[in-house]
């Protein structure tokens, strides 16, 4: 079964984390990207992950860079 996985950008406060929750209650997988915000994104991440095992990651990804961006999608 393939897994539907979505990209949240500024998933770690507020409407991005209201979100990811709504998806992940959905099934999504999500990413939390931030910039700054790692305690927070890590918090959503680990929070999502008790309800589903594996199914959050938080990752500082800076969009406004393309060798950054070129590195994450090889990374998935």
């Amino acid at each position: 079964m393939d897994s539907k996985v979505l990209l949240i950008t500024g998933g770690a406060k507020r409407i991005g984390a209201e979100i990811a929750k709504k998806f992940h209650d959905e099934g999504f997988n999500v990413i939390l990207s931030f910039q700054s915000s790692s305690a927070e994104a890590t918090e959503v991440a680990s929070k999502l992950n008790k309800l589903r095992k594996n199914s959050a990651v938080a990752k500082k990804i800076n969009l406004a860079k393309l060798d950054t961006l070129d590195l994450f999608f090889r990374e998935c």
